[in-house]
């Protein structure tokens, strides 16, 4: 006992802590041994999967330990179905049958404001009395001719919003209207190839905006027409009478 007194703090420290490993040693040893000798889980618990087969069903007896099944082919796509043939309406009666099966329904030629700009370069083509017409809706492949195939085919199904055309027949101007959503898409695209159409053919172009107004409606017509814009008829003023 006086021994122990005789210790220092340190070494009584490290009489302790030897004496603590020596119980944890001891203590891990024990536990180590009332374990089962086969007590550690195998790493595959599970019955080893069968290996797949494609034609008839699989044996019965087991793979060899350490095989894996292979995964399953993949079933090939099927094929895309062929186009569906289209209608051959070549024929006049083909043609009939279709339209007699068929549903249609009237359409505007021209919406609200194509329509007002349309009436406003009517009447003034009209007060004009030169023979002039205009005319709606109207396919370039109609009053537009080319020896190229391929340069007609790209303006064939395009349309002008209006067309005026002289005493003859012949096409002098086209009219355009931009309304707010025309700009849409390729619609820039379709336009210049429009443009460029008409001016190869001596065709001119004018374009009507939404904010334009009834009069600068027919002062931009009158212009691109060379026409001159009629004089304003002056109101007379009325004649004082002298009072007696």
């Amino acid at each position: 006992m006086q021994d122990l007194m005789s210790l220092s703090d340190t070494q009584i420290a490290a009489i302790v802590f030897f004496a603590a490993l020596v119980f944890l040693l001891a203590l891990a040893r024990t536990k180590r041994k009332s374990r089962a000798p086969n007590a550690y889980p195998r790493a595959y618990t599970h019955a080893p999967p069968r290996r797949e087969y494609r034609h008839g069903p699989a044996p019965s007896s087991p793979m060899p330990p350490g095989e894996f099944a292979r995964a399953p082919a993949s079933a090939p796509e099927p094929a895309p179905a062929p186009p569906r043939p289209r209608a051959d309406t070549s024929d006049a009666a083909l043609q009939l049958n279709a339209v007699m099966a068929g549903a249609y329904e009237k359409r505007r030629i021209l919406n609200y404001s194509e329509y007002c700009v349309f009436r406003v370069i009517d009447e003034e083509i009209a007060a004009a009395q030169k023979g002039f017409r205009v005319f709606a809706q109207t396919c370039l492949g109609e009053i537009l001719a080319s020896p190229d195939e391929a340069a007609f085919r790209a303006i064939n199904a395009k349309r002008v919003d209006m067309l005026i055309v002289d005493k003859g027949g012949w096409p002098v101007l086209a009219v355009e209207y931009q309304g707010p959503g025309h700009y849409q898409g390729n619609a820039a695209a379709r336009d210049a190839i429009k443009k460029e159409a008409l001016r190869k053919a001596g065709v001119r172009t004018v374009e009507i905006t939404e904010g334009d107004s009834d009069q600068q409606i027919r002062a931009r017509v009158r212009e691109h027409l060379g026409w001159p814009m009629p004089a304003a008829v002056a109101t007379p003023r009325p004649k004082l009478v002298a009072s007696t």
